[in-house]
């Protein structure tokens, strides 16, 4: 109760307009199961009535039945889909291509000027997912560090 209502306080003092919850499908792994994931979602919707925030979850398809179990949130939700890029759309290969040029301008490659000479093989291994080429992408460069090595490589993937 005190540490709900400080996070009440502090949310009216600093005039917070959003409160952006990511990853908030592990919701789901709070003990009780469901129920107690959706009371939870439920305490969320009042603290956010109680402010006047704009509550934004973030997450996988994980979270979509646990919305569902919240008679607080239903008809209140609006749900977005951010869908994978396809690879027989022209406009979303355009897009993924200039997403690999954005994380290149910021990385060093040995063999490779860019990520882009790597995007059939990237846009297959992610599904045409930003977060898991992302992740992938980190996974890579530690790759490169345990080496020792200072560029990126193919093989790092």
């Amino acid at each position: 109760g005190v540490l709900r209502g400080a996070l009440q306080k502090a949310l009216k003092i600093r005039r917070t307009l959003y409160l952006v919850i990511d990853e908030a499908h592990h919701f789901m792994h709070i003990r009780g199961g469901i129920a107690a994931a959706a009371t939870f979602l439920d305490s969320l919707k009042c603290l956010a009535g109680d402010t006047g925030v704009r509550l934004v979850l973030v997450g996988t398809y994980q979270l979509l039945p646990l919305l569902q179990r919240s008679p607080h949130m239903l008809g209140r939700k609006i749900q977005v889909h951010f869908p994978r890029y396809r690879g027989d759309v022209r406009d979303d290969i355009i897009a993924f291509h200039e997403i690999l040029a954005g994380y290149s301008r910021e990385l060093r490659f040995s063999g490779s000027a860019s990520l882009r000479d790597w995007s059939e093989f990237l846009y297959t291994g992610s599904y045409g997912c930003l977060g898991l080429l992302h992740a992938w992408i980190r996974v890579a460069l530690r790759m490169a560090w345990i080496e020792s090595n200072p560029s990126l490589k193919l093989k790092h993937f």
